[in-house]
């Protein structure tokens, strides 16, 4: 990706590139085109209702000038529309631009991927002890905790669209976990409530068991990504049967707080 610039850059040229290199013009040159190139793309994904997640690396994607950007800039010189520093910026944002996009897509997939999901997280993860007799009670329950977490959320509206979800198949995973959801329009960031039922709520689960551990999940509409990285890491950290136990033993929020994203962590590092 380097050498194509330089490639069409030196076709039928002689322009010595030190004489002709102005440090503040090539600055003006990376800025406008980096933040110009970055924006169309980022206004793209964005209109076309892309996931959030890719939305930084796809923009990111789009940085480089390329050859397009040489061939124009030949032509221009050609016939005297720039002047030969003006090229020499071009042909030199180009390469730096090249360079730097590596480096640059590297730190956006490691920024999705590094606390995708516990940099979520409230310092404070809302708890609810649960003593509902049948999950569409339990999810109303927590539906209205959700209501008052999140002032932008309406607990009827939101108990409706979980039960939608509910009905197309159950969320109920093994071991006495539940994962009830639904994506919101609303909703700007995922919120996530924890219920738990010392006796069991029969959720239809595969291995019989009723569920204990309620984990309610609401995320943006456009967060289909983001919500599969919750239920797996809930469905790897929820698997230890230590975790369980600690989660059944404990009863200040503060500490299920600090198990729950103990758990999310080790999981996503897997």
């Amino acid at each position: 990706a380097i050498l194509v610039p330089l490639f069409f850059a030196v076709i039928g040229l002689k322009i010595d590139f030190l004489e002709h290199f102005d440090p503040l013009l090539l600055g003006f040159m990376l800025v406008v085109g980096i933040v110009g190139r970055y924006a169309g793309a980022w206004l793209g994904v964005t209109l076309s209702k892309q996931p959030r997640s890719i939305r930084v690396p796809v923009s990111i994607g789009h940085l480089p000038g390329g050859e397009m950007q040489i061939v124009i800039g030949i032509l221009a010189l050609e016939y005297e529309v720039i002047t030969p520093p003006v090229f020499v910026a071009i042909v030199t944002s180009a390469v730096l631009t090249c360079i730097i996009i590596g480096p640059l897509m590297r730190w956006a997939l490691n920024r999705e991927k590094k606390g995708s999901i516990a940099r979520f997280l409230p310092v404070s993860i809302p708890f609810i002890e649960l003593d509902d007799n049948d999950s569409t009670n339990a999810i109303s329950t927590l539906c209205v905790a959700a209501a008052h977490h999140e002032p932008s959320l309406d607990a009827e509206t939101v108990w409706r669209a979980v039960l939608a979800r509910e009905a197309d198949k159950t969320t109920a995973i093994e071991n006495g976990v539940a994962v009830p959801h639904a994506r919101l329009d609303q909703l700007e960031k995922p919120v996530m409530i924890f219920g738990r039922s010392a006796a069991g709520i029969e959720w239809n689960s595969p291995d019989g068991r009723p569920a204990q551990f309620v984990f309610l999940v609401l995320t943006p509409e456009e967060g289909a990504d983001l919500q599969l990285n919750i239920f797996r890491a809930l469905c790897i950290g929820m698997s230890q049967e230590s975790v369980r136990r600690a989660l059944l033993r404990a009863s200040p929020t503060d500490e299920i707080t600090s198990l729950l994203q103990q758990a999310i962590v080790r999981a996503e590092s897997r």
